[in-house]
């Protein structure tokens, strides 16, 4: 198998951040399910790798040279992304949806929705965020949609629904793990 860098032994953050987005590109993978490109499905992958925050990595790490376990992580998540065309974000199980770090896996799609953009400005300018009292999200999966609505509006009452039981045990988690249930 192809090492994340043409160089010999380890390669800088960078470095195999541009090589995998490379490889990835090369692959004809598809992007849409987390990512809609190479470069940021690499930064997914590699994040996870080297245990950065999800969202940010911080800019000084470009610069500094992989362990040989975190090329290893990282070359075996890159290689499962390719061989398996599964989504990079259930290879982490991890998603970022309004803002708000999700757990995802196969029980749930890939929250990819553009009403995340609506719920951060309370429904706006479609509805008056003033008005909003209650939400119900039929087919919550992950509970994205539900979890963004109590985050970013915390004053209002959330239900949310699904017909699969591992859906919703997933949103559970989401719930869960984010402090969000049962909120007065």
């Amino acid at each position: 198998m192809r090492q994340v860098s043409h160089r010999a032994g380890r390669p800088t953050v960078g470095e195999a951040l541009q090589a995998a987005a490379r490889r990835l590109g090369r692959a004809r993978v598809h992007f849409g399910h987390g990512t809609d490109n190479a470069l940021d499905d690499a930064a997914v992958l590699l994040w996870h790798a080297m245990g950065y925050d999800y969202d940010v990595a911080p800019e000084r790490a470009y610069g500094r040279r992989m362990s040989a376990a975190q090329v290893g992580a990282f070359e075996a998540l890159l290689a499962r992304r390719i061989a398996l065309r599964e989504p990079a974000v259930y290879l982490t199980g991890l998603t970022l949806y309004a803002g708000i770090p999700l757990r995802i896996d196969r029980r749930a799609l890939v929250p990819r929705s553009p009403i995340a953009e609506l719920v951060e400005r309370g429904f706006a300018p479609w509805i008056d965020p003033r008005r909003v009292r209650r939400v119900l999200d039929l087919g919550t999966g992950s509970g994205c949609i539900a979890i963004a609505c109590a985050r970013w509006m915390p004053g209002i009452q959330v239900d949310a629904t699904d017909v699969s039981a591992d859906a919703l045990a997933l949103a559970r988690e989401n719930v869960r793990r984010l402090r969000l249930g049962r909120r007065s």
